[in-house]
């Protein structure tokens, strides 16, 4: 998978207030979306709010419809099977 956006939450917690992700390459993409959740000891836990999603070519699917809440340290990451297929839009408060 590539790499292909991450946003970590500052000093303070960020509120992700929707995310669209749109596959910009011809042929379709699967993509992957976690959530690395810090924990007070510095180690943190992965959970993923999406895996091997398909999108096919020149389509886009909204992942996030709601609201989001990462705390301190806490980071998205959406990754594409597919290098350069993919851009990500997100909406974001941060320093909340």
């Amino acid at each position: 998978m590539c790499i292909r956006d991450r946003i970590t939450a500052t000093s303070k917690a960020a509120i992700i207030v929707g995310m669209t992700l749109g596959n910009v390459s011809s042929p379709a993409a699967s993509i992957k979306a976690s959530v690395a959740l810090s924990d007070d000891d510095g180690s943190s836990n992965l959970v993923y709010i999406a895996s091997l999603v398909p999108i096919p070519a020149g389509d886009s699917i909204e992942l996030i419809q709601g609201k989001l809440v990462l705390e301190q340290d806490d980071s998205v990451y959406v990754a594409s099977d597919t290098a350069t297929s993919l851009d990500v839009v997100m909406s974001v408060l941060l320093d909340v």
